[in-house]
């Protein structure tokens, strides 16, 4: 596998050693040795010149806001910090540092770390030519 897509433009991998912090019960599926073992696999398939890193920034309130109702969103905060293992909501693990976690992966999305980094539009550019 090559790792790249059309036009030669490269698998981006968008990651921070503050994922691994994200630790919900032992047996959560979401823990970091899952990461660990999808990072494993990700860098055994795409060869390391065709894999582009881009660190995440921790999306802002507003970007939450629109995915979640900031009641919500507090909630959340609040049950992280008082130490919380599961949400009061019933759906969601939490460890001490899900809540900071949260805020890196969102804001990690592809379109949100590009957006930063003016640079880098012609990935977009490139890659939506290249499939029209």
């Amino acid at each position: 596998m090559s790792g790249q897509g059309t036009g030669g433009l490269p698998t981006g991998l968008v990651t921070d050693p503050a994922y691994w912090a994200h630790k919900p019960s032992a047996w959560h599926p979401e823990c970091p040795a899952r990461l660990t073992a999808v990072l494993d696999g990700i860098t055994k398939a795409v060869p390391g010149e065709a894999l582009l890193r881009l660190a995440p920034r921790p999306a802002t309130l507003e970007e939450i806001y629109r995915c979640h109702p900031p009641q919500y969103v507090e909630l959340v905060r609040e049950e992280v910090e008082a130490g919380f293992g599961t949400l009061s909501t019933g759906d969601t693990d939490i460890g001490r540092r899900s809540y900071e976690v949260a805020l890196l992966a969102a804001g990690g999305r592809p379109a949100l770390c590009l957006a930063d980094k003016p640079e880098l539009e012609r990935l977009f550019i490139e890659f939506a030519e290249g499939r029209a």
